[in-house]
């Protein structure tokens, strides 16, 4: 799913966020961003409007939270520490907010949602990003968030841009998986990978989502 996002729709996107953590499930959530000044800021944002509910053991000092960031700036045992707790099937990690140092050689297989705050770098990145969700063969969505200021074209590969352009257009799946065809793989192959309406915001014909 993509979507534009401005001032009004940046709220909600904000408390859609917040509300998953709360919910009475083990769904798991990466939030991905470009710089670790956002990342920080949003989980600040995030463990503020939580407050005592991120914290569902008594301790603080000791148990992980609801929400936790990871970056390239953390001490060497965080950097170990986050991803193995995150990795749990049992986790008190709901969230992770994180750039995309996070998906360097680190696998967990039941991430729900991956949702991306402003474009990746290239059409291939985003491709790479948004298979950490659902490899444990379970329903995922991925979610793409635009704001006004992650479309700077030099930060941003044409190839993104003009994905992002034909999402009201066509199947997002089959855009993705062509620009970013395997050996051996067939259009006919790709065009059988669209699932209909559960497929994406164009073939659900939520363009309400894509504009």
């Amino acid at each position: 799913m993509i979507c534009r996002l401005y001032n009004s729709r940046c709220h909600y996107c904000f408390f859609t966020c917040v509300n998953v953590c709360k919910l009475p499930s083990n769904d798991k959530v990466c939030i991905t961003f470009r710089t670790i000044d956002q990342v920080t800021h949003l989980y600040s944002a995030m463990v503020r409007q939580l407050g005592q509910h991120n914290w569902p053991q008594k301790s603080k000092r000791t148990a992980m939270a609801l929400v936790e960031m990871y970056h390239g700036h953390l001490d060497s045992g965080s950097e170990d520490l986050l991803p193995r707790e995150f990795a749990k099937q049992t986790s008190t990690v709901r969230c992770m907010v994180a750039t995309i140092a996070f998906g360097m050689g680190i696998q967990i297989a039941d991430i729900t949602y991956v949702l991306h705050w402003g474009h990746s770098a290239s059409l291939l990145s985003y491709w790479q990003e948004v298979g950490r969700c659902g490899r444990d063969g379970k329903p995922a969505k991925a979610i793409l968030y635009i704001t006004p200021h992650s479309t700077d074209k030099r930060r941003v590969g044409e190839d993104m841009l003009r994905y992002i352009a034909e999402s009201r257009t066509q199947c997002l799946r089959q855009t993705l998986l062509k620009a970013n065809q395997i050996e051996g793989q067939t259009d006919d192959d790709i065009e059988g990978c669209c699932f209909g309406s559960r497929c994406c915001c164009y073939c659900a014909k939520d363009l309400g989502a894509a504009n």
